[in-house]
């Protein structure tokens, strides 16, 4: 922080703008813009800059455009495709990238061929260590044998020699003031007691904040739906519907445009048959949840659907571009504390938190489609 600078030029009539003065001005701008960057976003790569192999595979590898910043804030941007030979190079090497200006020279303006430029550049070099001046990772190798050539990693999360292995490059994540709102509705089906719905309410409200304090990518916000003419203004829809109590025709047309536009709804209720009447209604096929489905496996891996304050069951269909989740597990209660109406354990809440951002997670990516 020695280095920040306190002071800046006062410009005043009859300033005399001499070459260093003008420097001094420029360099105060300069490193105002190298300490944001690098105490808000932290070193690491911005955008691009994948590493893959050569095709067909030799001992060279291409770094896709993008850009970085480097420990000391510079911003390094990498405007076209680079490739990199590592030769003979054996053993653990990383591959890193590095700021660098050139020299000062002239001939770049057709008009005044005595203006002098800077350009900024980089370098891209292997080490069999971390280099000590600044600089971004790219990937690492382990090359076995002088002549190995570079392949793309058959499994990414355990690259074996002579493949690629990204595992320790440092992804800077978009601020979460950036990120856009993911707005929910929790809507009603049905008479029920004012306490019930306020209790799931609550258990919705609790799950979207342990979301957003969990997963930078999602923020959440939470609206109660007085109307369900609204639901074009929601990514996804937290229904809870009460026994007997069938949907009207208005509310159906809704739910339906709503998920042939691409929406994500989660309908809970006690009593399976209810669901399956709604899904009927609206003309989609229900499937039990496969193992493999996204709702299971991303961000957070489940074998199956977790537990709920009840027990039940949990389907899924599609309708158009949208997703329906079915759920006679009352999962909502479970978010706000309870299991088998009961005080719920830790482990219990989290699991179900975990879950529902899960399916958070896919409502975004499905808005983000549609």
């Amino acid at each position: 922080m020695k280095s920040y600078p306190i002071h800046h030029l006062k410009p005043v009539d009859g300033i005399a703008i001499t070459a260093d003065v003008w420097q001094e001005a420029h360099d105060h701008h300069r490193l105002e813009l190298r300490y944001h960057a690098r105490f808000a976003h932290g070193a690491g790569i911005l955008h691009g800059l994948r590493v893959l192999p050569s095709d067909p595979v030799d001992t060279g590898v291409y770094v896709e455009p993008g850009m970085a910043v480097d420990s000391e804030g510079n911003l390094i941007i990498v405007p076209e495709a680079v490739r990199f030979d590592f030769g003979e190079m054996t053993g653990a090497l990383r591959l890193t990238l590095s700021y660098g200006e050139s020299e000062p020279r002239g001939g770049l303006n057709a008009s005044d061929p005595n203006l002098l430029y800077v350009t900024s550049a980089f370098s891209i070099e292997a080490h069999p260590a971390p280099p000590n001046t600044p600089h971004v990772e790219l990937a690492r190798v382990f090359r076995d044998h002088r002549a190995a050539p570079l392949r793309a990693p058959l499994h990414a999360d355990s690259p074996g020699n002579n493949e690629i292995d990204t595992r320790y490059r440092q992804e800077l994540q978009p601020l979460l003031r950036n990120q856009p709102a993911l707005p929910l509705a929790v809507g009603t089906i049905g008479a029920s007691p004012n306490d019930w719905f306020a209790l799931r309410v609550r258990g919705i409200r609790a799950a979207a904040r342990a979301c957003a304090h969990h997963a930078r990518a999602l923020r959440p916000v939470v609206d109660t739906l007085n109307d369900f003419h609204a639901l074009p203004n929601y990514a996804f829809l937290y229904l809870c519907l009460a026994e007997a109590a069938p949907p009207s025709v208005d509310t159906l047309t809704a739910v339906y445009n709503f998920l042939n536009a691409g929406g994500s709804v989660l309908a809970e209720c006690q009593a399976m048959n209810v669901l399956e009447d709604l899904a009927q209604s609206l003309g989609v096929t229900l499937q039990a949840l496969p193992s493999d489905h996204a709702l299971l496996a991303s961000p957070y891996l489940f074998a199956a659907p977790p537990a709920g304050n009840t027990d039940g069951d949990v389907r899924i269909g599609q309708l158009g571009k949208g997703q329906i989740l079915l759920s006679s597990r009352d999962y909502a209660a479970l978010f706000a504390g309870m299991r088998h109406n009961a005080p719920a354990s830790r482990e219990d809440i989290r699991a179900a938190h975990e879950f529902f951002e899960n399916i958070l997670s896919a409502c975004s990516a499905l808005a983000e489609a549609a």
